[in-house]
């Protein structure tokens, strides 16, 4: 996926001049578009709140799990074995704290952090049939990806954290501990702003890099897919309460942002290296 330097500034414009004019607009009208679009009774919102997150989980696991095998350093494949495992102990125990609505537990953890374990040893045995020789032009790719995740989900956690906001559906009901998006309520325990499901939602889009242009055909379903999926979740956590929608565009421009940074970075090594 080649995006050349002048494309880039003109989309990385395009995207912040929507994203402040959104911010602007949402800024006033967040309670209003919460109040028409909530219903805590929807299923396709609840799915999403539910699965909207594990398309980033599942490209760290695989992600990482390639590195594992393909990786030159011993460093790397150590800390990539890591991220194998951790990243599959998050999907388990996600899948099952949110599907059934539990709270965090010890015993959760520990079945899923078992269950990760078993995921991982499959996985690696599955992938130790696959040539070193065909996952080594893919590392420098793959590497790209999951610093991208990293990254987004750190922001995403220092933000919410330090933000504090109040989501809706936990509003009180004269709305009084309501705060604009710009106004941060400082570690208050509230973890609104920004959407961590948005940001994850748009991780979909890292598949792109590693389909060749000329398969117009598989790109197109690609982009297809990542688009819907990453704007029905954002979507569904104004749906369920979870979030306003300057916290859900919030999320989606973290991940947008870094994912225009990363295309280009990628753009140029293979510029360079032809």
């Amino acid at each position: 996926m080649y995006l050349s330097k002048r494309l880039a500034l003109w989309l990385g414009l395009g995207l912040g001049i929507k994203a402040a004019a959104g911010m602007i607009l949402f800024a006033y009208t967040d309670l209003i578009v919460s109040r028409a679009l909530y219903d805590p009774t929807s299923l396709w919102a609840h799915g999403l709140e539910v699965f909207g997150e594990h398309p980033a989980w599942l490209l760290f696991f695989i992600g990482s799990s390639l590195l594992v095998q393909g990786a030159a350093s011993m460093l790397i494949r150590f800390a990539a074995a890591i991220g194998t495992l951790g990243s599959s102990t998050i999907l388990i125990a996600l899948t099952v704290i949110r599907a059934y609505d539990l709270s965090s537990s010890m015993s959760i953890l520990v079945t899923s952090f078992a269950g990760g374990v078993v995921l991982s040893a499959l996985t690696y045995m599955l992938l130790s049939s696959v040539p070193k020789q065909k996952l080594t032009p893919l590392i420098p790719l793959i590497s790209y990806g999951l610093t991208l995740i990293f990254f987004e989900m750190i922001l995403v956690f220092v933000l919410k954290t330090f933000w504090g906001r109040v989501r809706f559906r936990d509003l009180l009901p004269d709305v009084t501990n309501f705060t604009l998006w710009f106004i941060p309520d400082f570690f208050s325990g509230s973890r609104s702003f920004p959407s961590g499901h948005a940001a994850n939602g748009w991780t979909l889009l890292i598949l792109l890099w590693f389909i060749p242009l000329a398969q117009t055909p598989l790109r197109v379903i690609v982009w297809t897919v990542a688009i819907a999926f990453g704007f029905a979740t954002a979507l569904s956590r104004i749906v369920v309460g979870a979030h306003y929608a300057s916290d859900v565009l919030a999320g989606s421009l973290i991940t947008l942002t870094l994912f225009l940074v990363y295309t280009r970075l990628i753009s140029k090594r293979q510029y360079e290296k032809h």
